[in-house]
């Protein structure tokens, strides 16, 4: 929730204008504070955090927050500073804890802790704005930002699938952000959001669309009767979950519309929130 959280915070920063011409700007402002709300009652104290140890995934989400929020509603924004600042001396008084959990733990999450790219992305766009000189250290960030880009889309160092999407790992691989993966380009000829297009997955991983409404069935259903009554049916969720989007196809561009396939057909939250900024910036 943290990265769901700063990536829809720096689609407002960034695209403030795009997301207000469409008449987003607020609803994305609504997503972020139901995420923010959450953190703030989780860290009651300068010195404790309730749930994982995470800390400083969690400030930088209320930090980039703090921002968006600065000119609509500045004691909200101080708020989140002020637990933004608590928590990176919580994290930083407290190395170590995350890879202590487990292996198992420490490895799924590893791919969250190098902040290298993002950080030379940044000091990239300080020279492109004419706010850094383009000469020395920040050159080099530049440069260094620049050739790593390359040789994702060009020097195949990431693998692309034959529908020309940069492939990543097997589970949810769509979660990086990329418009490469058209309809035309693709054999599946498949939209990978829900409810968008006449092709799309019908059985997303998602065990509230998959259950039906109480108004339409309003029998009991128990946690293992679910399963039975409808997880193992083999038909469209009786609910549509619009605007979400699953994990994707394999690296063979095959996707398994069964929502007993978890790896490709999860829903997320961390999935469509970078593109928020980057849909905005198309619109």
């Amino acid at each position: 929730m943290a990265f769901t959280v700063t990536m829809l915070s720096w689609s407002t920063i960034e695209f403030k204008a795009k997301l207000a011409a469409k008449n987003q700007f607020r609803s994305a402002l609504s997503a972020i504070k139901w995420g923010t709300t959450y953190f703030l009652k989780a860290h009651p104290k300068p010195d404790v955090l309730y749930g994982a140890d995470l800390a400083s995934e969690i400030a930088a989400a209320l930090a980039s927050a703090s921002i968006a929020f600065k000119n609509l509603d500045h004691k909200y924004s101080e708020t989140l500073v002020t637990h933004a600042k608590e928590l990176f001396e919580l994290a930083r008084n407290n190395l170590g804890l995350l890879s202590s959990i487990s292996s198992e733990v420490s490895g799924l999450l590893q791919w969250e802790d190098d902040k290298f790219l993002g950080a030379q992305v940044l000091a990239s766009k300080l020279v492109f704005k004419g706010k850094a000189s383009n000469s020395g250290r920040w050159a080099e960030y530049k440069s260094q930002a620049e050739q790593f880009i390359c040789s994702c889309v060009q020097n195949d160092v990431i693998k692309k699938t034959l529908g020309g999407l940069l492939w990543f790992m097997p589970w949810n691989s769509l979660q990086q952000p990329q418009l490469s993966l058209q309809p035309c380009e693709n054999p599946m000829g498949m939209r990978y959001m829900v409810g968008f297009g006449s092709k799309y997955p019908t059985q997303p991983h998602h065990i509230a669309t998959s259950i039906a409404s109480i108004k339409k069935d309003p029998a009991p259903v128990s946690y293992q009767g679910g399963f039975g009554s409808w997880f193992n049916k083999n038909e469209p969720n009786p609910n549509v979950l619009e605007g979400a989007i699953v994990g994707g196809p394999d690296e063979n561009d095959k996707f398994s519309d069964s929502r007993s396939n978890y790896q490709l057909g999860e829903t997320t939250t961390v999935t469509p929130a970078p593109l928020v900024g980057v849909f905005a910036s198309l619109a």
